[in-house]
C-alpha cells in the first residue's frame, strides 16, 4: 500500500470525489473543492493505492505539532479488509514527529456508526479527548494519538474552522435505541398509550411490525428508548412517497416519570441524525400548540421552523391549532412546508377504527 500526494486536477480527483460522497453525509461534507485545492492550513490530499489501483485518500492539515486527519475514507467496495488501519499507519509513519488528531461526530447511543468509528480508532491507539464541541450545528467528539494538549489543540480547530464553539466536558450516554419489533410490540404500544393517552398510535406500531407500510408511504420506523435497560420513552420516522425529501417525526416522547432529565433532546439528536444518515433533506413534524408547550419549546431550541397547518382538505384533522415544525438536515436553508395536505384526517380514522 501506498500514499502518493493528489494535485489539484488529477486524473484521480473524480474518483476521489465519488468515495468522498459514498463516505460522509452531507452534513459532514465541506465543499469539495475546498478538499482538492488544498483549503486548509498546510494540507495534503493523500490517495491510497493498492497494486495500483486508487482504494481510498485521506485529507490532513499540519499545523504546529498537530497532523489533524480531517478525512479518511476507503471505497465502499474495498472495505472489511484492514485497509483504514493500514492507511493509518501509513499516516503515523508520514508525520511521525507529529500528534495525529481527528474529530467524529458525538454519537447518540451505544450501537451508532459514531461510537463504531470511536472504537475502531481506540484499536488503532487513538485517545478520546475529554470535552466536546459544536461546529455548524454539530457536535463533536476529538481523537489523538501522541503527546496532546487540550488548549493548544483548542486553539488549533479554531483556526481550521471558524465557528467553532461551546467547547465543554463530555457528558456520559447509556442511551440504548430499541427497534420496535414482534418481541416488543406490546411494550411499544403501552409506552406509546402512556405518554399520548388521547391518541391511538397502535395501528401504525402493527404497521411497522407486520411490514405493512400504507401504500402512500415509503418509510416507517419506531423505536423503544432505554436507558440502562430502562425504558424511557419512544421515537419514530416516516415519510410519504410524494415527498422523498422529507422525513416525519413521529410518536416521540418521554415517559412522564422521566421528564426534565434531558433524554428528550438526546432522542432528537439520534433521530434527527438517523434522518440525515437516510438522505432526507428535511425534517418535519406536526403538534397541537395548545396541550405541547414543552416539545414546542424544545423544538425552538433545535432551531425548528413552525407555520401554522390549516388545509381545507384535510377534512376529518380535529386538532383546531396545529402547528409544523421544520429544520434543514443539510447545508442548505430550511424550507416551509406551506400547508400541503398531510392527509391527517385519514390517519386519525385508521388508528382511532
Amino acid at each position: 500500500m501506498k500514499l502518493l500526494n493528489i494535485t489539484p486536477k488529477s486524473q484521480y480527483t473524480e474518483n476521489i470525489k465519488r468515495i468522498y460522497i459514498d463516505s460522509f453525509p452531507e452534513s459532514e461534507r465541506m465543499d469539495f473543492e475546498d478538499v482538492e485545492n488544498l483549503k486548509a492550513p498546510n494540507s495534503r490530499l493523500l490517495g491510497v493505492f493498492k497494486e495500483g489501483k486508487l482504494i481510498g485518500f485521506s485529507y490532513v492539515s499540519v499545523s504546529g505539532k498537530y497532523a489533524y486527519i480531517i478525512y479518511l475514507a476507503i471505497d465502499k467496495n474495498e472495505r472489511n479488509k484492514n485497509y483504514g488501519s493500514q492507511v493509518l499507519k501509513k499516516i503515523d509513519d508520514l508525520f511521525k514527529n507529529k500528534t495525529k488528531v481527528l474529530c467524529v461526530e458525538k454519537p447518540i447511543s451505544e450501537n451508532d456508526i459514531q461510537t463504531r468509528r470511536i472504537n475502531f480508532y481506540k484499536r488503532n491507539g487513538f485517545t478520546l479527548a475529554d470535552f466536546e464541541f459544536e461546529y455548524l450545528g454539530q457536535y463533536y467528539y476529538s481523537m489523538y494519538h501522541g503527546a496532546f494538549d487540550k488548549q493548544a489543540f483548542i486553539n488549533f480547530l479554531l483556526v481550521c474552522f471558524h465557528g467553532c464553539k461551546d467547547f465543554k466536558e463530555i457528558r456520559g450516554y447509556n442511551i440504548d435505541f430499541e427497534l420496535v419489533s414482534k418481541d416488543n410490540i406490546e411494550k411499544a404500544i403501552k409506552i406509546q398509550h402512556e405518554i399520548f393517552p388521547l391518541e391511538n398510535g397502535s395501528e401504525d406500531l402493527k404497521e411497522t411490525v407486520n411490514n405493512s407500510v400504507p401504500s402512500h408511504q415509503s418509510l416507517q420506523k419506531y423505536w423503544l428508548v432505554k436507558d440502562n435497560n430502562r425504558y424511557i420513552g419512544i421515537s419514530g420516522l416516516y415519510a410519504y412517497k410524494a415527498y422523498p425529501k422529507d422525513a416525519w417525526l413521529g410518536w416521540f416522547g418521554v415517559l412522564e416519570n422521566e421528564r426534565h432529565k434531558g433524554y428528550a433532546t438526546k432522542i432528537l439528536e439520534f433521530t434527527i441524525h438517523y434522518a440525515r444518515q437516510l438522505g432526507f433533506e428535511s425534517l418535519r413534524l406536526y403538534t397541537d400548540e395548545e396541550d405541547n408547550t414543552q416539545a414546542i419549546n424544545l423544538y425552538k431550541k433545535f432551531g425548528m421552523i413552525s407555520e401554522p397547518y390549516n388545509n381545507p382538505e384535510d377534512v376529518h384533522f380535529e386538532i383546531s391549532k396545529t402547528l409544523i415544525f421544520s429544520t434543514s438536515l443539510t447545508k442548505n436553508p430550511t424550507t416551509l412546508w406551506n400547508n400541503k395536505n398531510l392527509h391527517l384526517g385519514a390517519h386519525d380514522e385508521k388508528n382511532n377504527t
